[in-house]
């Protein structure tokens, strides 16, 4: 496995000092982004849906969820994963970027 260059390690780690992976969860609750934490884990979904975009990336919502998929090592279904698409969280990311 390549061993990650030492910018990528301090964005990395900038990354998550901005965004530690409790404040996403507390946040996601607070928020009713998450009601039950069973099937979606919310700092995955962030991950994947912050991390899916970039200077001339073009993706679809199918690109995402198989990126969500492969970090949480757990495959979701369509449904399961499109119905995340609701106004909280839109308020989940709101939040995140305030």
């Amino acid at each position: 496995m390549k061993k990650p260059s030492p910018k990528t390690t301090v964005i990395e780690g900038e990354l998550t000092r901005i965004f530690p992976s409790e404040w996403i969860r507390e946040t996601a609750r607070e928020t009713k982004f998450i009601k039950r934490s069973r099937e979606v884990d919310p700092v995955m979904f962030f991950w994947a849906l912050i991390l899916s975009f970039g200077v001339g990336v073009s993706r679809s919502l199918a690109s995402i969820r198989r990126c969500y998929g492969s970090m949480a090592a757990k495959e979701l279904v369509p449904s399961a994963f499109y119905d995340r698409f609701t106004p909280e969280l839109v308020e989940f990311l709101k939040r995140c970027i305030a």
